[in-house]
């Protein structure tokens, strides 16, 4: 698909919002479940705490004693980040007790003015424990046994363990939300192909036209497009109104025409005058005149039916084969493109009056052989077969020079008034070319002649 395909378009439009909004789905996911494990383990600690306070006292020797068994071995693992520990708020009140995971170390806790507790003298947070280990604390201060001694009771966890929690739990999510979105990307794909396949019959109903098989695009559209080709087959009946009214107003010119010169030239051929002869040479210059405008006029009107269209192969078979009635000391030579049914875009008289002008000269001037050629130059889109049909005329002359190449399309131009002719041969051959936006290149022949080569539009048919 192209990047101007409407389909590539949506689908890239669509996978782009549904990657943001699966980020944005990740990312805050992620962080939901993170404040909600970290809510989880503040209650736990919470747990364990009133656990410690409640087995925590104060013997008769003023020292402190536990009995507590929150029932979590990591309390016991040797400093696993899960510790509780009890101590008094002054240090000459007594020594502190902790867990067994902490073993005959001690934590250094965030002072009272570092981390404030609340109105019911407690407080969490999260500090360096031992080697630098992250832990999370909860912490309440409280007297013990209605005594007067002010006590700290801490209960800590490993803040690793909640990281690799939430690390995995995001690491799962992410690989549940790619899935979803390549299946999202997936389903996106077939919905845009089966939305827009019904598209596809358009270009399908313009080849039919333009192969002649159909006069008007036919089919079952989408309502969306139906508008677009019932305007699209209403200026095609229009066009080919047109194109009947101007081919109607150009015969009925020809035969208006007609009679009075046929009158005129008549009558000089029985006098015999300088007169005469000056009426019957300007009549037939009317008549060469008015017919290369006819022909203008008409290749105006077909070009405009873009439903037109001939096989080029059988075309320049048909014209070979009158030419070398025509100049049986010349030989001809046709040489095509292996693509079979190489095709013409435009009217069949076209192009059997522009390469019929150009055969005409080249016998004109050949000394023993022509040469025709054709081929498509190159491929469009595949799907519409289109492309550029070169064309090639070629003779064995004398050929003509820069400057005669420069005069040779100007209308009415002979460069040698020795050949039969009117000078307006080239001229119509050059109106055909532009009429059907071609082009038209004449060069020196080697060793010898003249080369006319001609680009048109044109296609392989299916």
């Amino acid at each position: 698909m192209r990047l101007k395909s409407l389909s590539l378009r949506i689908i890239l439009l669509s996978a782009f919002w549904s990657l943001i909004s699966l980020i944005c789905v990740a990312y805050f996911m992620g962080e939901l479940y993170k404040y909600a494990a970290r809510d989880t383990l503040n209650e736990l600690l919470d747990a364990h705490l009133y656990q410690v306070i409640s087995n925590t006292n104060v013997n008769t020797n003023g020292a402190l004693a536990s009995s507590v068994d929150l029932g979590d071995s990591r309390f016991k693992e040797l400093y696993s980040g899960w510790y509780w520990v009890v101590f008094p708020a002054l240090e000459s009140d007594g020594a502190p007790i902790s867990s067994g995971s902490l073993a005959d170390k001690k934590l250094v806790f965030p002072s009272d003015d570092e981390v404030l507790f609340d109105v019911e003298f407690y407080r969490d947070y999260t500090f360096n424990g031992l080697n630098n280990q992250k832990l999370i604390a909860v912490e309440r201060k409280l007297y013990l046994d209605e005594g007067e001694k002010l006590y700290h009771v801490v209960i800590t966890s490993n803040a690793n363990e909640l990281e690799a929690q939430v690390n995995d739990y995001r690491f799962v999510s992410y690989i549940i939300l790619g899935i979803l979105a390549l299946a999202s990307l997936i389903s996106t794909i077939l919905i845009v192909w089966l939305g827009l396949r019904p598209l596809k019959q358009v270009p399908m109903a313009f080849d039919k036209i333009l192969n002649g098989e159909e006069e008007q695009l036919s089919g079952d559209f989408p309502s969306e497009i139906e508008p677009l080709v019932n305007s699209t087959n209403l200026l095609i009946t229009e066009n080919a109104k047109i194109v009947e009214r101007s081919r109607t107003h150009v015969g009925n010119l020809a035969h208006a025409l007609k009679t009075p010169l046929s009158v005129l030239l008549n009558e000089a051929r029985g006098v015999k005058s300088p007169l005469a002869n000056k009426v019957n040479e300007q009549a037939n210059r009317m008549q060469e005149q008015i017919q290369y405008y006819l022909d203008r006029a008409r290749i105006s009107a077909q070009r405009e039916n873009f439903s037109a269209q001939c096989d080029i192969a059988q075309t320049l078979e048909r014209l070979v084969r009158v030419m070398e009635r025509l100049n049986p000391e010349l030989e001809f030579e046709l040489s095509i493109s292996p693509e079979s049914g190489l095709i013409f875009r435009g009217e069949q008289q076209d192009l059997e009056e522009l390469i019929g002008n150009l055969i005409e000269n080249a016998a004109k001037f050949a000394r023993d052989k022509i040469t025709i050629y054709a081929e498509l130059l190159s491929e469009g889109k595949k799907d519409i077969k289109g492309g550029q049909v070169l064309l090639q005329i070629k003779d064995d002359g004398i050929g003509l020079s820069d400057d005669e190449i420069s005069k040779v399309l100007k209308r009415g131009e002979r460069l040698d008034e020795t050949k039969p002719g009117s000078g307006l041969g080239l001229s119509i051959v050059k109106d055909i070319v532009e009429s059907y936006g071609g082009t038209i290149e004449f060069t020196r022949g080697k060793p010898s002649g003249l080369n006319v080569s001609i680009v048109l539009s044109g296609f392989i048919k299916a």
